[in-house]
């Protein structure tokens, strides 16, 4: 299998202007009940099992690397997956399953290429922002699961549960099957847009290993679905738990240039 062939850009090199890039809806949903029905939730852990096989939710699927490390992600455009930076394996090939449930429900395309960003300070907030990655695949899976489109912030949804994510967390089902959690809420405060005004971002999603890169998006009123962010890291202190998306101009900005890149 190939090695995705690395594209690393600094951030002054994704210059675009643009405030959003829209999404593809493959066929029409039965309706949006599946993301606005309420599920029973045992306890505080609010992810909860979902195999619907309806579009936006298998736009969502799991990477796979050769070396056995898996990952969450979104299909973002025709043949596109946003993940996490973190997630990259470095010289190891990749697979990448859109709706995957304990095998490959909707086909499976190798890991081709892979754009992500340098110019962040390690460990700061915009390292969070930036931490980011956009694999090309080698088939147009996006033509038959649809993909998301993906949007800067909105500093008016703040503090309010609009949000969704789903992923493939690693203490559930050892990663194999898609958890959802719904009622998201970004924090407008202390923490959220602590690198600039369009990220990072930081919620109240319940996270764990697996579910990095899976994708936190948001339902408007016209049935449209776009993603805020990719998730990077979940933060555990005696006093608060919390967790940050990577987010923001870059990586709309990239997603731009990728779908571009390879239409």
């Amino acid at each position: 299998a190939p090695v995705p062939k690395v594209q690393i850009l600094n951030v002054d090199e994704l210059v675009h202007n643009s405030t959003d890039v829209l999404g593809f809806t493959p066929f029409p949903s039965e309706d949006d009940v599946g993301e606005l029905d309420k599920r029973f939730i045992i306890g505080v852990d609010d992810r909860h099992l979902w195999n619907d096989p309806n579009y936006p939710f298998i736009a969502v699927g799991r990477l796979l690397f050769a070396n056995g490390v898996f990952c969450s992600g979104a299909m973002i455009g025709p043949r596109i997956v946003l993940t996490a930076r973190h997630c990259h394996v470095d010289g190891t090939p990749g697979v990448f399953a859109p709706g995957y449930d304990n095998g490959n429900r909707y086909g499976e395309a190798q890991l081709t290429n892979v754009l992500f960003t340098t110019g962040q300070e390690p460990n700061s907030a915009c390292d969070t922002k930036g931490d980011w990655a956009i694999y090309a695949l080698d088939q147009r899976l996006g033509d038959r699961v649809g993909y998301f489109g993906a949007k800067l912030p909105d500093h008016s949804m703040l503090d309010q549960p609009k949000f969704y994510h789903i992923g493939y967390p690693g203490d559930k089902d050892g990663g194999r099957r898609p958890y959802r959690q719904t009622d998201i809420t970004i924090h407008s405060k202390p923490r959220t847009f602590d690198c600039d005004s369009t990220g990072p971002i930081w919620t109240n999603t319940d996270t764990m290993g697996g579910q990095s890169g899976g994708p936190l998006w948001e339902l408007d009123e016209n049935s449209n679905r776009w993603i805020w962010g990719t998730l990077s890291v979940g933060v555990q202190s005696s006093t608060e738990t919390y967790s940050g998306f990577a987010s923001g101009n870059n990586m709309v900005d990239g997603i731009i240039y990728m779908r571009n890149q390879f239409p």
